[in-house]
């Protein structure tokens, strides 16, 4: 297997002194001094690589839903029954079914079984949701180099909004995913029990 080539391109912003640019003289150009383009398409290409992460993750998540769902309807046998193979193919994962009703379900699940409790039900839905405006920030977003800031991924989401893209919120991600998938994992290990 070979890794694809395709265009993507980026965008550098440099911000400019606007005040002092008046007191400058007046001829046709103007120097504001070098820009090291290198850098900024190296930090660029590894938010890229980290938002396609998030995103398959956040894929990761939806389907371990959809089982979690499947398994608390059906049962958890090793061999699935037609209805349950059913509802899995032609229901659960048909795009007809948004993230956002599935995780509707899985919460009237945890509501009904107390399969999570106290703060770690309520951290748990916010993370879910969180992971949910990254996911759509990456895939629908714009990422942006600024040289004074660093990585920028812009984005709508009820208003215009930005992130910086820096290891503050890298270590954020991984943290909130982990917390995320643990509390998954209990969930589905009540079910099993």
């Amino acid at each position: 297997m070979r890794e694809v080539n395709l265009d993507v391109g980026h965008t550098v912003s440099i911000p400019l002194p606007l005040d002092q640019l008046a007191n400058l003289p007046n001829d046709d150009s103007k120097s504001f001094g070098a820009v090291d383009i290198g850098e900024s398409a190296k930090e660029i290409a590894i938010a890229r690589l980290n938002g396609g992460k998030i995103l398959y993750s956040a894929i990761d998540i939806t389907q371990r839903i959809e089982d979690i769902i499947c398994d608390y309807l059906f049962g958890t046998s090793i061999s699935p029954s037609k209805e349950k193979n059913f509802f899995n193919n032609e229901i659960i994962q048909t795009s007809s079914l948004t993230f956002q009703f599935k995780k509707e379900v899985l919460k009237k699940m945890i509501k009904s079984e107390e399969y999570l409790e106290g703060k770690a039900k309520g951290g748990f839905y916010r993370n879910l949701d969180q992971i949910m405006t990254w996911r759509n920030a990456f895939a629908h977003g714009k990422l942006v180099f600024n040289i004074k800031r660093g990585v920028l991924l812009g984005y709508y989401s009820g208003e215009r909004k930005e992130l910086l893209l820096d290891n503050k919120f890298w270590n954020l991600v991984e943290e909130t995913f982990s917390e995320v998938k643990g509390c998954l994992k209990i969930v589905s290990d009540k079910i099993h029990q």
